[in-house]
This record gives C-alpha cells, sequence and structure tokens, in this order.
C-alpha cells in the first residue's frame, strides 16, 4: 500500500505538471486513474482483514499522548485511502473521460459530466492529497522516532514478517 500510494502521489505531481503531448498526458493520468483502483480494492480488502484480525497492541511504555496522536493518524490515514480514489473517480466522471483500469474494463460514470463539480472535486482532491503527504510524512517521523530515539520495535512491527525459511 505504502509503495503504491507514494507512486500515485509522484504519478500525480506528474501528470499535473509535466504536459509532453496529449497521448503521453492521457496515457499517465489512465495509469494514475488504474492504479487509484488498485489501491482501492487494496484498501477493501486491508479494511477485511484489519476487522479479522487485530493489530498488536501498543508496547505499555508508549505514552498515552503518542497513543492518542497514533490512532489520530492512523485513521486519518484510513480516510484519505478511502477518500483520494472516490474523489478521483469523481474527478474523471465529473470530467467526461472514463475510467479504464489498465485499459480492461470500463467503470460506469455515476454521475455525470459536469464543468463546476469537475473543477470542485479536482480541487478537492488535490487538497487530500496534501492532507495525505503531511499525515504520511508525520507518520514516517513517528516510526522513524520509536526506531532511532526510543529503540524499540514499532517501526520493524510495520514491515512484512521476516522468517527463516524464506
Amino acid at each position: 500500500m505504502a509503495a503504491l500510494i507514494v507512486t500515485m502521489i509522484g504519478l500525480g505531481w506528474l501528470m499535473t505538471t509535466w504536459k509532453p503531448n496529449i497521448q503521453t498526458t492521457f496515457t499517465l493520468f489512465q495509469l494514475h486513474k488504474s492504479l487509484g483502483v488498485t489501491v482501492f480494492v487494496f484498501l477493501v480488502l486491508r479494511i477485511i482483514l484489519r476487522l479479522r484480525y487485530r493489530a498488536p497492541a501498543l508496547p505499555s511504555e508508549i505514552p498515552a499522548h503518542e497513543r492518542i496522536l497514533a490512532a489520530i493518524v492512523q485513521a486519518l490515514l484510513y480516510i484519505l485511502m478511502l477518500a483520494m480514489p472516490v474523489s478521483g473517480y469523481l474527478v474523471g466522471t465529473f470530467s467526461g473521460f472514463p475510467t479504464k483500469p489498465f485499459g480492461l474494463f470500463t467503470l460506469p460514470s455515476l454521475v455525470a459530466q459536469n464543468k463546476e463539480w469537475y473543477e470542485t472535486m479536482r480541487n478537492a482532491h488535490e487538497t487530500l492529497s496534501l492532507i495525505l503527504v503531511a499525515a504520511l510524512l508525520l507518520h514516517i517521523a513517528g516510526a522513524l522516532k520509536h526506531h532511532f530515539w526510543d529503540r524499540n520495535d514499532i517501526l520493524t512491527r510495520m514491515l512484512p514478517e521476516r522468517r527463516p525459511d524464506r
């Protein structure tokens, strides 16, 4: 998820600032939309797994204010991971350009093309992306603080489990 989200942020910046030609720009937008659909599918699976399997409890030595901040940032990240693909889908729908994930199929347009709503949703999507970057930086800073300053296992618990048989 982290790699996809960072890729989406970079691709979003690239496709809105670099305009080599119409075909390349269109391809970048479709790739961004395709990855956005992928993020949404992975998010749904992640939420299902999170509801099924609880995250391990934080170590008891973590102060209350850090527990609260961690919960707020984590909730914000989940909200933004949901809001970004939804708002991006609405941007595409209101623009009149359909979303075709990896060219395999076309997502249905649930709303009609509308220039005013397109601008509103584009601005909302861009603002949400800036908030997402801030939340990600805060999350990363917290993880690094725990790893290098507090010297606890919070950061390593976020990494995929390493098994000796792999």
